[in-house]
């Protein structure tokens, strides 16, 4: 069993209280070209919502998905959210009896998954052109999402924002439009949310067409233990520690093909690119690494790090 379903069965999670919309940043194509990524961007926002219509429209009227998206979806993906939104409140206020499916439902829940996926494409400390025209050209395309993503914020409409990302950027920097945001990385209540439990990882291990004996389950928890635990973001707390999701996935999956893999040498972990341009190119950065590298303790105090930072701070 996952921490998860756990949860629903003590009753920490309700589900069913919102109508999830899910954006991934990194579907879209990120070309040098600012434009023409931006016009991919639009794509998948509208991607997204197209694909919310196909999953709702039974709850939202009786329009069929197709109308939905003939009707609400626009070529400005800006407009399409703005909309998207007026037909949940819509529907929402719309609810009269206890049986009604929405009866209980909140709102939207918006997820957006990888949101500086798109933007750190565009990041470089040398030449921050490319970055200015996303956060600060009036037409900006992220500029005007989370902007309007803010402006639809409340009851019956959007009602809970998820942001995941890699790098803390501040949201401020990347638009003005959002800065509602509250960072939740290091509370002790979501220290397992960034990770695998080891319960988690026995779950897995146990598994039909994993492992096919004890003994085999339990070595290979010790290589996954050994190699991709140790993660722990909460500060100045002790938690149970965490196991890497990607490293760990990529093992079970090497399992199920009975090709197993030097657990070392897994390739899902591996810095982006642009990223390690940005830190060879960021003296604060640089400084950083080379202290820890010198350092008999190569761990990096909490204290240290930061929640979020501008570009300028490079």
């Amino acid at each position: 069993m996952l921490d998860v379903d756990r949860d629903v069965d003590n009753g920490k999670v309700k589900p069913g209280q919102y109508l999830v919309l899910a954006f991934d940043f990194s579907a879209a194509n990120r070309s040098s070209d600012v434009e023409a990524a931006e016009a991919s961007l639009n794509g998948m926002l509208n991607s997204s919502i197209r694909t919310f219509y196909s999953t709702y429209a039974p709850y939202l009227g009786t329009a069929t998905d197709d109308q939905l998206i003939r009707e609400n979806v626009f070529p400005s993906a800006v407009e399409s959210l703005t909309e998207c939104v007026h037909v949940v409140n819509k529907a929402l206020n719309a609810v009269r009896e206890e049986d009604d499916p929405l009866c209980g439902v909140k709102g939207i829940y918006l997820l957006a998954d990888e949101y500086d996926a798109f933007s750190n494409e565009f990041l470089s400390p040398d030449d921050a052109r490319p970055w200015d025209h996303l956060r600060s050209n009036a037409n900006s395309l992220l500029k005007g999402f989370w902007a309007t993503v803010k402006s639809v914020l409340g009851v019956r409409r959007i009602t809970k924002c998820f942001i995941t990302g890699v790098s803390p950027l501040s949201m401020a920097d990347r638009t003005s439009g959002f800065n509602v945001a509250s960072y939740v990385s290091w509370r002790r209540e979501l220290s397992g949310l960034c990770g695998l439990t080891e319960e988690d990882v026995f779950a897995a291990l146990n598994m039909p067409g994993v492992c096919r004996t004890e003994d085999e389950m339990q070595k290979h928890f010790k290589v996954m233990k050994d190699n991709y635990n140790g993660y722990n973001f909460v500060e100045l707390s002790q938690v149970p520690h965490i196991f890497n999701t990607n490293t760990c996935l990529e093992y079970l999956e090497s399992l199920v093909r009975d090709e197993p893999i030097n657990p070392s040498a897994v390739c899902n972990s591996e810095v982006s690119e642009p990223a390690l341009q940005i830190l060879a190119a960021s003296p604060v950065a640089s400084s950083i690494i080379s202290d820890s590298l010198r350092s008999q303790d190569p761990k990096i105090p909490y204290d240290k790090l930061v929640q979020s930072f501008r570009l300028t701070s490079l």
